[in-house]
């Protein structure tokens, strides 16, 4: 039997979704710390932060069903992070991506990481680079990222329309 693994967030009048990340808890709470310090041990001064997001940073996650998604932002170095021996011996898959701090927060292909992190992520370790991200609004390029908008788009459907107006379609399609 499928479980549904999250809800609808409703968007404000100006198109912003709320922050509703927050730390895990429980056996969550037990797996993140434990990738965490395994990182920090292998990559130690090259560690910026490690970010929770996904099912479990919105406090939805369903045991056996649900992975650990993590990103992982480096200083300056770029190093490849295997996720494959992390939480070995438990039956959780851990989705791992990795940036530097400075490409993550300026590089056009990490923006839309950046809102799906403000809208519902958490670091585990480090700065909480987190509450320095833009509020998470929804514009038309959002669309492009979002799997399941089959399910959302009548709730976001004045937030995800494209502008009428030219210029504007060229403005919201930038950022």
């Amino acid at each position: 039997m499928l479980r549904p693994i999250g809800h609808v967030t409703s968007a404000d009048a100006s198109c912003v979704l709320p922050r509703i990340g927050a730390p895990p808890s429980g056996r969550w709470a037990r797996l993140a710390n434990k990738v965490s310090a395994q990182l920090q041990q292998q990559y130690a001064s090259k560690l910026f932060a490690i970010a929770l997001r996904g099912s479990t940073a919105r406090g939805t996650a369903v045991a056996g069903v649900s992975d650990l998604d993590l990103i992982v932002l480096l200083n300056h170095s770029a190093t490849d992070i295997p996720s494959g021996g992390l939480l070995s011996g438990h039956r959780v898959k851990v989705d791992l991506a990795q940036s530097t701090y400075p490409d993550f927060m300026t590089q056009p292909k990490w923006a839309w990481m950046r809102i799906s992190l403000a809208f519902s992520g958490s670091v585990i370790s480090g700065p909480d680079f987190i509450s320095t991200l833009p509020d998470p609004t929804l514009k038309p390029h959002c669309i492009a990222h979002l799997k399941a908008c089959d399910r959302w788009i009548a709730a976001w459907n004045r937030c995800l329309r494209p502008p009428r107006n030219p210029s504007r379609r060229r403005r919201s399609a930038n950022g």
